[in-house]
């Protein structure tokens, strides 16, 4: 798996933190920068492992490694075997220097992550706001900045706070986090078919795992969700249009009338006809 997202960033520019890149390789390709990049950069790894030259020094990257590179910065990077997954994001914005300053950051470093996952958490934030919507998504996702760099300067030590315990973060804010990114990616995308590994691949757990954080968050399994999204809009749509049934079927995300028909009736114990009778003032 890998993706590569710049997103447009003519509307973003006002803003003294914004975002210009981020990215993910499940084997990241070697590359070399021997004048550096125009841009700072945030790596980490949260498998395999891999090799940095930064400056002339060579250091080896374990899993669960991170390291930050300022921008102009000459360096190379390239994978130890047959799996590194690097992710990454690149800022941008007149805040920056002052916020690197404040956390230890500005000379660059190669660094233990103590977490890797609140930092998916918010790369995963950015994306499904650049994929949701083209023409606004980067402004919403560079809303994102300060909150990644602030949680790689917690993960790595540079600062501390009263979350330094990783099992203490881990079964409780992260569980939520996931299920807010998990919310949030069903609904953009509940109108079409979303399975269960799709959403493992967004927050990197097993499907058991999955189902049991969002059930402990939630109080419904991830189908009961998505169905219980697809039908909330279903009504708004019987109840405030003059659309046919079957299309509000296909729009919501349900493979055909009769199964609408069927996941209607059970849920809102009346059918979608009866319901857009009582609740609709288009209805005559």
């Amino acid at each position: 798996m890998w993706y590569y997202e710049y997103p447009p960033t003519e509307d973003v520019s006002f803003m003294p933190y914004f975002l210009h890149s981020i990215g993910l390789h499940e084997l990241q390709p070697p590359l070399a920068r021997p004048l550096g990049h125009e841009y700072d950069q945030f790596f980490y790894n949260s498998n395999g492992s891999g090799t940095l030259i930064m400056n002339g020094i060579g250091y080896d990257l374990p899993e669960g490694s991170a390291f930050f590179i300022p921008a102009g910065v000459p360096h190379e990077y390239y994978p130890s075997g047959d799996i590194w997954d690097l992710r990454w994001m690149l800022p941008r914005g007149d805040g920056l220097p002052a916020m690197y300053r404040k956390l230890g950051l500005e000379n660059g470093g190669v660094y233990k992550l103590a977490d890797y996952r609140p930092l998916d958490i918010i790369i995963n934030k950015m994306h499904n706001e650049i994929i949701a919507d083209n023409h606004n998504g980067n402004l919403f996702a560079s809303a994102y900045v300060v909150e990644f760099i602030m949680e790689f300067a917690r993960q790595t030590g540079n600062i501390s706070t009263e979350h330094n315990s990783v099992a203490d973060y881990s079964d409780k804010d992260t569980y939520l986090k996931y299920t807010d990114i998990l919310r949030d990616y069903i609904k953009y995308h509940f109108m079409h078919n979303i399975t269960l590994n799709e959403l493992c691949h967004l927050i990197d757990v097993t499907p058991q795992h999955l189902c049991r954080i969002f059930k402990q968050c939630t109080g419904m399994r991830p189908v009961e969700y998505i169905t219980h999204i697809r039908l909330d809009y279903a009504k708004n749509l019987l109840a405030n249009t003059k659309h046919s049934i079957s299309d509000i079927s296909v729009w919501c995300g349900f493979e055909n009338q009769n199964y609408f028909w069927r996941i209607f009736k059970k849920n809102v114990n009346m059918t979608p006809g009866e319901y857009r009778k009582n609740n609709s003032f288009f209805y005559s």
